[in-house]
């Protein structure tokens, strides 16, 4: 699939971005995920080092498992930092950046993983393997038109070419 349009689109104003306590792709509470209190000792700048790569890796990996654990390791990372008093507008920066990013991680880590599995369903030789990959995104798809923070518009498009070419291997 040739689409290089960038999955990151404004907020269109009718999402809430969730709050650092959402349970975004895991079904561990953030007060009891496997990250809580990981940094507590830990300077504020390596969190803050912590918390800028982990989104990078939670918008850009096209691993639905690996996205789903740095966006928790993320949250993580800024509940530290903000039950640390840090100058208001250092904080201010983060938070917004966090914003940001709880807006478009819904969407964008399952348009990544469904990209993703669209290659490997095009370069599979068999039948069976490709109908497996193409499964798989439409699995991860409709999980995603499912959630209501969720951009469906994008969503809907790539479910519709994921069924398409189920419908061509089938």
């Amino acid at each position: 699939m040739n689409d290089d349009s960038n999955p990151k689109q404004p907020n269109d104003g009718n999402r809430k971005a969730p709050s650092p306590d959402a349970s975004q792709g895991s079904s561990e509470s953030s007060h009891t995920g496997r990250y809580r209190g990981q940094y507590h000792h830990a300077d504020p700048a390596r969190i803050q080092e912590i918390l800028s790569d982990s989104l990078n890796l939670a918008l850009t990996s096209q691993n639905l498992e690996t996205s789903e654990s740095r966006f928790e390791l993320a949250r993580e990372c800024f509940r530290e930092l903000s039950e640390r008093l840090l100058p208001d507008q250092a904080f201010d920066g983060l938070k917004e950046n966090f914003a940001r990013a709880a807006l478009d991680f819904p969407t964008v880590h399952r348009t990544n993983a469904i990209k993703r599995l669209l290659g490997l369903a095009e370069n599979a030789k068999r039948a069976g393997t490709k109908l497996k990959y193409l499964q798989e995104a439409q699995r991860i798809a409709r999980e995603g038109l499912n959630d209501p923070t969720a951009r469906k518009d994008e969503l809907e498009s790539l479910f519709a070419i994921v069924s398409k070419r189920v419908l061509l291997v089938k």
